[in-house]
This record gives C-alpha cells, sequence and structure tokens, in this order.
C-alpha cells in the first residue's frame, strides 16, 4: 500500500473513528450517571449494604466493556473477532492473575454465605477492625485508630472470622484482684453495688462474681457481665475506673508482684 492508498484509507476512517471516540466518552459518562442512579437505588433499596459495592464493581465492569465493545463495531471491527479476541484476551489474563480470580470467588463466597457484614467489628488474619466494603478483590476494614486495612477475598474466604457484632449482648470478662489480708465478702459487695448502678451493664442474664483464682499475690475475682455489643468498650472503662474508686474507699489494697529474698550468712 502506497502513501496515496494510505491517506485516502485514513480519509475513509477518520469520521468512523471521531464518531466511535465521541460514542465511546459519551457512553463513559453515560455509564457513570448510570451507576450514580444504581447506586442511589441500592441506598433506597432493602439490599444489605454489605452487597452494594461488590454489585457495583460488576455493573461498571459490565457497562465500560459494553461501550467498548460498541465503539470497536462501530469503526468496522467485527463482532465476531471482537468475541474471539475478548475471549483469547480473557484467557491470558485469566492465566496471568489467577490470585485476583481467587481474590473474586472469594468475594462470592463471603458474600452469598455471609459472615459477617458493613458495619460489623470482625478480626481477620490478625487485624481487627469495622467492616467498611466488600469489593470485587478487598475487603475494607477500618481499625480502631482509623486506618483502612484491605484484606484479600480469597484469604478472607480461608481465615477464621471472629465476628463480635454477630449477637446484639456481649459478655465482658474482666478480673479484679486483691490481697490475701483484704475481706473477700466485702470486695464481691463492691464489685455488685458497681455494676448495678451502671446503667450500661444488663441484669439478665445476671453477672457472675466468683473468686477465680488464688495468685501468687493476690486473689484474683472473676467477673462476667452481659452489654449491649455497641457498650461494650464504654462498660468496660466504666468499671476498671470506678471499681479503683470504690476500692480505694473501703481501703481494700490491689497488689502487686513481691518477691521476697531470704539470705543465709555462710560461716
Amino acid at each position: 500500500m502506497n502513501l496515496d492508498q494510505l491517506f485516502a484509507k485514513l480519509n475513509e476512517l477518520w469520521p468512523k473513528l471521531l464518531f466511535a471516540v465521541l460514542l465511546v466518552l459519551v457512553g463513559f459518562l453515560l455509564s457513570k450517571l448510570v451507576l450514580k442512579l444504581v447506586k442511589k437505588g441500592l441506598k433506597r433499596g432493602k439490599l444489605d449494604p454489605t452487597y452494594h459495592g461488590f454489585f457495583l464493581s460488576l455493573i461498571k465492569i459490565a457497562l465500560y466493556s459494553v461501550v467498548l465493545f460498541i465503539g470497536l463495531t462501530t469503526v468496522g471491527v467485527p463482532a465476531a473477532s471482537l468475541v474471539t479476541v475478548f475471549g483469547a484476551v480473557g484467557l491470558a489474563i485469566s492465566l496471568a492473575v489467577k490470585d485476583s480470580l481467587a481474590n473474586l470467588a472469594g468475594g462470592f463466597l463471603v458474600l452469598f454465605s455471609h459472615p459477617f457484614g458493613v458495619g460489623d467489628y470482625v478480626e481477620l488474619e490478625g487485624v481487627s477492625g469495622t467492616v467498611k466494603s466488600i469489593n470485587l478483590l478487598y475487603t475494607r476494614l477500618n481499625t480502631p485508630d482509623n486506618k483502612g486495612v484491605y484484606i484479600p477475598n480469597g484469604q478472607v474466604a480461608n481465615a477464621t472470622i471472629i465476628n463480635s457484632s454477630a449477637e446484639e449482648n456481649r459478655r465482658l470478662d474482666m478480673v479484679f484482684s486483691i490481697g490475701y489480708e483484704d475481706d473477700i465478702p466485702t470486695a464481691k459487695a463492691i464489685l455488685e453495688r458497681v455494676i448495678q448502678n451502671d446503667p450500661l451493664a444488663l441484669t439478665d442474664p445476671a453477672p457472675t462474681i466468683r473468686v477465680g483464682e488464688q495468685a501468687a499475690s493476690s486473689i484474683n475475682i472473676d467477673v462476667k457481665v452481659w452489654v449491649f455489643k455497641d457498650n461494650y468498650g464504654d462498660l468496660k472503662y466504666n468499671l476498671n475506673e470506678q471499681v479503683k474508686n470504690e476500692f480505694d474507699k473501703a481501703g481494700i489494697t490491689i497488689p502487686y508482684p513481691q518477691l521476697s529474698v531470704s539470705v543465709t550468712k555462710a560461716e
């Protein structure tokens, strides 16, 4: 093909190319509009927010793929050839990103087995935090100090998951230590009174206050009290502070480890 033929061919194609580019740009803009409408519809609908990010990602990929397909066919590329090319490219990509495909499959498993949802406080892969989103490849947690942690869905699907938000109530387990010389019934009565006076502590099931251990330097009293899951941290801090104040008023000591050393003088 000489230059004249090349220019003639380009002169013939450029209107189609220009139209295809405009079509793709308009298609992308319309896709973004559709995604915004779908996002609003999902928020207003009854679908669990856990699924929103995942489905939005799928819809985005589908829309962009359709727009590119239409743009290429507009230029004159045969649809059958595009299907073949997309198939070959898809196969090559799947072999190159098998780990990503495992994460994608893990995302489906997480969504449909539903071990947790958006807003739940969970522990995954040694990381604790609130679930913010479940996307195509990653699950995002926000740690208590507001760090974003992204865990591949393939790991999530195979991990041991601790969901602290699975039930409405949680049991708060604490240990309070007193000295051997202190009166156990008095200490238990103080613990019971502090729990009864705290509005965050639930009375049903009833709290458990029992001596759990005679340790080396202290008597350890186990306290097990039920609380609404959202109040778990607040009740823990309340009891630590209030029990310390009440023990001080009653003269009950909070012991510290002690070591007795015996020295024998050599003759």
